[in-house]
């Protein structure tokens, strides 16, 4: 869908780069897929995403035959302060609800 998109206007899709630092696509999918849900056909918005995670295999594999692997890891992307504070700092979530954050 989102490359559908991009190709009508002609532009071209982001890469991740060179580095796994870098991750331009997979933050252009996750915010395409916000912005859907915030315009869905027939006037119905979806409750908008606060958190995405998702788990990325890296690396050599640790032993012969697994899929646990030197590097894999889980990121997580929060989608406003609020919902930073909310995860990451329990007790002040209901100080940054007041301040908008």
């Amino acid at each position: 869908m989102l490359k559908k998109l991009l190709d009508e206007f002609s532009l071209p899709l982001p890469s991740n780069g060179n580095t796994q630092l870098l991750r331009r696509l997979d933050r252009e999918v996750i915010e395409y897929m916000y912005k859907l849900r915030e315009n869905v056909d027939g006037g119905v918005k979806l409750l908008p995403y606060q958190t995405v995670r998702s788990g990325f295999v890296e690396g050599d594999p640790l032993y012969e035959g697994t899929s646990i692997c030197a590097k894999n890891h889980i990121q997580t992307a929060l989608a406003s302060r609020a919902t930073s504070y909310r995860a990451l700092c329990p007790e002040r979530a209901e100080v940054a609800d007041i301040q908008g954050a």
